[in-house]
């Protein structure tokens, strides 16, 4: 694994970085270019600068995942995939074919996984043991060091066969259900980006990018480590300092 981290005054100057890094690896691809997308604030402006059209992207070329989903309606204002449609796929001509959004109108999040676990294996040709790999996953990073929607001290942590599975949010996160790709899926990305933005974010990002072993013993985020590379994209607020980027 490759590891940087890169840290930006503001978000807007990461994000700009980041959508450059993507089309970037967009235009690389010799095939279709399958990226998991991030919910929550920070990936808004990334997907918004993502849609226009300086960026040179085929959009015929791309296939949209989301790397977790709140078990809600698409149109509820904590769906991650109504977040992303307003940022990106509302200013973008996407054939409907390559969003592939996690069903959320299945009668239980359980089920939800299944299925889009049997969607990820009909896209990527897998029937047999072991995972997919996706181009790029977007990450962001909770105040918890939750990463998609694995959260610390959830089973899902431990899972090594499934690639999707339905998960609770610890007391007091709402929405509560919610349906998330696995580490090992994550981990065997060609990219992995990390979006951090915020104060917040300071405590438990220092433990993740210098404890070592002793954070991934107390944080998800921690655990994420790919086959290929693995680049944390911070802001100078979340980073805690005052260094140079």
């Amino acid at each position: 694994m490759q590891r940087a981290v890169r840290v930006f005054d503001d978000l807007e100057s990461m994000s700009l970085t980041v959508a450059a890094a993507v089309a970037e690896l967009a235009a690389d691809s010799t095939g279709p270019f399958s990226i998991a997308l991030s919910g929550g604030d920070t990936p808004n402006r990334l997907y918004e600068l993502l849609s226009d059209e300086s960026t040179g992207i085929d959009w015929k070329n791309l296939h949209l995942f989301w790397g977790d989903e709140r078990f809600v309606p698409h149109g509820d204002k904590s769906s991650n995939f109504g977040s992303a449609k307003r940022a990106l796929l509302d200013r973008i001509d996407i054939p409907e074919e390559n969003i592939h959004g996690i069903p959320v109108d299945a009668q239980a999040a359980a089920d939800a996984a299944v299925i889009y676990e049997k969607e990820l294996r009909d896209f990527f040709g897998i029937r047999e043991d072991g995972f997919p790999r996706f181009d790029l996953v977007l990450l962001g990073l909770g105040d918890d060091g939750h990463t998609a929607s694995i959260f610390p001290g959830d089973p899902v942590i431990d899972e090594r066969k499934k690639w999707v599975s339905a998960v609770i949010a610890p007391a007091g996160v709402v929405p509560a259900e919610r349906i998330t790709l696995t580490l090992p899926v994550i981990n065997s990305a060609k990219a992995v980006f990390f979006l951090i933005s915020g104060e917040s974010k300071a405590d438990v990002l220092h433990d993740i990018l210098f404890m070592g072993r002793m954070a991934e013993d107390q944080y998800p985020g921690a655990r994420i480590s790919p086959d290929g590379s693995l680049v944390w994209f911070v802001d100078r607020a979340a980073y805690g300092g005052d260094l140079d980027s």
